[in-house]
């Protein structure tokens, strides 16, 4: 493949191959990585705890809202839909 250079820069583009091999393997991890994030969200629950007080609750509760909506996110960043 050949390299073009950008108007006025005299700077190499990158090959086409190069941006999507590099967009595979970054939705890939996101793909991965929000899957685990969704998995520990929901097994936060199924850990036994050795106390139940009502603070302790609340920030489970918190911790694993926060996995769900940020590995959610990573998955639909996964998508690789533009809109």
């Amino acid at each position: 493949m050949s390299y073009h250079t950008t108007l006025g820069t005299g700077a190499p583009r990158q090959a086409p191959a190069a941006i999507d091999a590099a967009r595979l393997v970054t939705r890939a991890l996101l793909g991965l990585l929000g899957a685990g994030l969704l998995i520990a969200a929901f097994g936060f629950w199924l850990v036994p705890g050795a106390t139940y007080s009502p603070e302790l609750m609340l920030a489970k509760l918190g911790l694993s809202l926060f996995l769900l909506i940020t590995g959610l996110s990573c998955l639909i960043g996964a998508r690789g839909e533009r809109v």
